[in-house]
């Protein structure tokens, strides 16, 4: 870090506040304090802390409560924060790590554990930084449009995908993507850039990158499109977007993640039931510094199919200009009309009946089915 670290002291307790200062300061490190949660976090929105100590039993918010908001707020969504807490019930320290926390101290605290803990958090956090930054760099030498291929079903069969694709030009704005993360763990990826053309295309040609470096098993959907959009921020400038959906299905754990970055809603049709829209709020990749991304996970089963796709599908019709909410009850009304035949067999049938023309489409064109 080129300036010394700044580290906010969360505590109601004046005793712990002085402790830790007094620890701290003897490392070199700046210290910011509040005893509450109200001032917690407008001091991290003001004064953006490189790393938040957080007590949690404290009157009004409680940390936990502090620290979700602080998770949902774009100002202060990436400041790792470490709990210090004589709470000691694992259940209690699993519900801290999934609000978004990134380690735990339990009181008493010693002052080498607190010395060493915030030490590895800043390193961790710094490393995270010059990461994005080094990808950012590698990422402005694309010069050609969508130098990656497309996966083709036949490519990759287990992941049970169909999909139909057809750009308006020849560098198209929208993209798809299909990875096998392990056995039985596929990430399903559809994104839409703002525009056509070249300058479209390399930020597709970006993403697809990005997200080959950043997806995996060891990364929620929610979290990798964060570390995307930080990329796509530096390298776009706000002056160029995509909105995008990634999918990851466990097959084995019958789960669907799924994180949406102001895409139209993922389509998913359980067996013997109705197709619905999976709603979701995110905001759009490469407008902000910080997103926010909703998480939303469901349980499904063998048969269920999901479609992914651009606002191409449903904001045309017949070859005709139609409005979002008319264009998603049309293309509910095909799947559900081609729920019994194979998903290759369904895109087909919804693809024609949607657009009996394509060569007049307006917008790029992209549909995929996926069978669980």
């Amino acid at each position: 870090m080129d300036e010394i670290p700044l580290i906010l002291i969360v505590d109601d307790d004046e005793t712990n506040l002085v402790l830790l200062r007094s620890i701290l300061e003897k490392e070199g490190f700046r210290i910011l304090e509040a005893n509450d949660g109200g001032m917690a976090r407008g001091i991290a929105s003001a004064k953006t802390p490189d790393l938040i100590l957080l007590d949690i039993m404290m009157p009004g918010e409680d940390g936990f409560e502090v620290c979700s908001k602080l998770k949902t707020n774009p100002q202060t969504a990436d400041i790792p924060v470490i709990f210090i807490s004589a709470i000691s019930e694992t259940d209690k320290k699993v519900h801290g790590f999934d609000i978004g926390a990134v380690d735990y101290i339990t009181k008493p605290f010693g002052r080498a554990e607190v010395v060493a803990r915030t030490k590895l958090h800043l390193r961790l956090s710094s490393a995270r930084k010059s990461l994005i930054e080094n990808q950012r760099n590698k990422l402005k030498q694309l010069t050609q449009a969508q130098q990656e291929i497309l996966i083709k079903p036949e490519e990759l069969p287990l992941a049970g995908f169909s999909v139909f694709y057809n750009p308006i030009q020849e560098a198209g704005g929208d993209f798809y993507d299909v990875i096998q993360f392990g056995k039985d763990i596929y990430g399903y990826f559809c994104a839409d850039v703002s525009g056509h053309g070249l300058g479209a295309s390399l930020a597709t040609s970006a993403f697809k990158a990005l997200i080959h470096q950043n997806a995996g098993v060891l990364f929620s959907p929610n979290e990798t499109m964060q570390t995307v959009n930080s990329v796509l921020w530096e390298i776009l400038g706000g002056d160029t977007y995509l909105t995008a959906v990634y999918v990851l299905l466990n097959k084995r754990k019958k789960s669907l993640k799924i994180a949406s970055a102001g895409h139209p809603p993922v389509i998913y049709s359980p067996v013997g039931e109705p197709p619905y829209p999976v709603r979701t709020d995110g905001d759009v990749l490469g407008m902000f510094p910080n997103i926010i991304i909703e998480k939303i996970e469901l349980k499904v089963n063998d048969g269920d199919r999901f479609y992914l796709y651009t606002d191409g599908i449903i904001e045309e019709s017949m070859n005709e200009k139609i409005s979002r909410a008319e264009g998603i009850n049309k293309l509910l009304a095909k799947i559900k009309k081609t729920e019994d035949i194979k998903m290759a067999e369904s895109i087909t049938g919804i693809m024609g009946e949607l657009f009996p023309s394509i060569g007049k489409a307006g917008d790029d064109i992209l549909l995929m089915g996926v069978e669980v």
